[in-house]
């Protein structure tokens, strides 16, 4: 039986390590078996990759990060941060009212004739201050009325005369916009807004004076500018509508709405 042949030079490829790699055999044979594994790892780690493998750059994952913190950052800047922006300058004009100009738009709340001009130059800032002037008001009631012992845990008393008052703000202006679209009146929701806010002034006054030790101030109150304020809200909301039928049921309704509110915190909050 022959011997195998040995395999020829040319079907042995050997990797020749370049010129500029130096390899001291002397000291891997005097290190012994585990400093010259570690000597051969510390070497294979020093020499250029094998040749036709691409170079894989070593900032590679810090620059994939970056790209992704870029994109993300854009997004934010273009959907988030712009629509918020174009929100707030959305909602500026309608609270660009001077001081000045708030005891004539109060009186328009509570004017038959005037109270168009609601519908004209409504605002946003006034019944803002109304409403919180209502929390005001029902903080005062439920502390004459000894109403806060009977709040629940947890419950403070400004915050449920805010959650009141502001909820029944938005409640009303959405109740208003659902019933003008039922009767075909075309009401945008600030001007829903708008309305309901200025018709806080009747409520606010009159519940002020439910703080007195007799019920008269309270009623007459009610009666004289609860009357005027659903009269001019009454009469400014019909003016959107085309049909006198649809005005006429949109005005009972928003001349309704603050006056069965102060009742309810009348009895609700107050002595």
């Amino acid at each position: 039986m022959e011997p195998a042949a040995a395999p020829a030079a040319a079907d042995i490829a050997f990797y020749e390590a370049p010129a500029d790699v130096a390899i001291d055999v002397g000291s891997l044979s005097a290190a012994g078996p585990t400093s010259g594994a570690m000597s051969s790892s510390a070497a294979a780690a020093k020499l250029p990759p094998a040749p036709g493998l691409p170079a894989f750059p070593e900032d590679a994952t810090g620059m994939l990060v970056s790209s992704m913190l870029r994109g993300a950052r854009a997004q934010i800047n273009e959907r988030g941060i712009s629509n918020i922006h174009a929100r707030i300058d959305d909602l500026r004009p309608h609270f660009d009212v001077e001081t000045r100009e708030v005891p004539a738009r109060l009186l328009w709340a509570l004017h038959p004739s005037k109270g168009e001009k609601l519908i004209q130059q409504g605002d946003l800032y006034v019944p803002t201050l109304l409403g919180f002037t209502l929390a005001a008001a029902l903080v005062w009631g439920m502390k004459a009325s000894h109403a806060s012992e009977a709040l629940s845990a947890g419950n403070t008393v400004i915050g449920t005369a805010l959650a009141t008052a502001f909820f029944y703000w938005a409640a009303a202006a959405v109740l208003l916009l659902g019933c003008a679209y039922a009767l075909q009146v075309r009401l945008r929701p600030t001007q829903a807004l708008c309305l309901t806010g200025y018709a806080l002034v009747a409520v606010d006054v009159a519940l002020v004076a439910a703080l007195a030790p007799h019920a008269a101030p309270f009623w007459a109150a009610f009666v004289v500018l609860g009357g005027a304020s659903a009269a001019s809200l009454g009469r400014a909301a019909a003016s959107l509508a085309e049909s006198p039928r649809h005005g006429a049921a949109l005005a009972a309704i928003a001349a309704a709405l603050p006056l069965l509110f102060a009742l309810y915190c009348r009895r609700a909050f107050f002595p």
